[in-house]
């Protein structure tokens, strides 16, 4: 799946590269590009399509021009996304964050012409791995029902417990970046922390397991998520952290106790905040 300019011959438009190049970051991106891209192997020809290249980064509106080569484009392109994904696989950083989401109205194009930019359709569900305050979690344990409200599964081996009482519509996820690693894997979440939350597979994700495995770490299965509005997610907690806190009673409530509780716990990290309903 290694991109080719012959790729991105459909994306290497006067629209799509004045958008893009709108950006400063973007535009810088393109430049450092434009000095790394293999044009050709005749030094002069090289040169000369090094010249158009920055030229688009003063003016991207040449980019239309009949005296500008398309494939030249698409040469820089590749080589821009190949830096920006590498650098983002590498070091999933506030910086890397904001090159990816410099690069978005890029990806928004490429998802239209090749399928390996969205997610492929037998992925239905994203997870992360996140690290909870045991306190937090057992505050929220102590309200459910560790007989009804939670089930038993196996993720890489290793015994999960999912919760799937009433108030699994509750969860939600604000990331803290605009964008930010997920993966189609559970178990590779599960590496991650001795929590994980799951959210579905939507539009705001980008990037089949397939494509990014080729910039490292394939292992993590992973896709990419743009957007820091808060997501609904589900919770699953690794047995051994559930039964380490887990309360001694086995029941839930009492009405009265339910309805007069209506706070929820907020556990953040580095990348974002849990919100769990007690």
């Amino acid at each position: 799946m290694k991109l080719k300019p012959s790729d991105l011959l459909d994306v290497a438009t006067p629209k799509v590269i004045t958008r893009l190049l709108s950006n400063p970051i973007a535009k810088e991106l393109w430049i450092v590009s434009t000095w790394d891209a293999p044009f050709s192997r005749r030094p002069a020809e090289r040169l000369g399509y090094r010249d158009d290249m920055l030229r688009i980064a003063k003016n991207p509106s040449l980019a239309g021009s009949k005296d500008i080569d398309p494939i030249a484009i698409a040469h820089v392109l590749v080589e821009y996304i190949d830096r920006v994904l590498s650098f983002w696989k590498s070091d999933s950083s506030d910086i890397t964050a904001k090159e990816m989401l410099a690069s978005l109205p890029l990806f928004v194009e490429m998802s239209k012409y090749l399928p390996h930019v969205n997610p492929a359709d037998k992925y239905k569900t994203a997870f992360r791995g996140t690290e909870m305050s045991l306190n937090k979690l057992k505050q929220f344990m102590n309200s459910t029902s560790l007989d009804q409200d939670w089930v038993l599964t196996s993720i890489k081996g290793t015994p999960h417990y999912a919760y799937v009482g009433p108030k699994k519509n509750q969860f939600t996820y604000k990331p803290h970046r605009n964008v930010q690693s997920w993966s189609v894997s559970n178990k590779a979440a599960a590496d991650f922390g001795s929590t994980i939350v799951a959210t579905p597979i939507d539009t705001s994700f980008f990037f089949d397991p397939d494509f990014t495995k080729q910039y490292g770490y394939g292992h993590e299965q992973e896709t990419i998520h743009f957007g820091k509005e808060p997501m609904k997610v589900i919770l699953m907690v690794n047995a051994n952290t559930f039964d380490e806190i887990k309360p001694e009673r086995n029941s839930r409530k009492s009405k009265f106790e339910e309805s007069s509780v209506s706070e929820s716990l907020e556990i953040s990290d580095e990348e974002g905040t849990l919100s769990i309903p007690i």
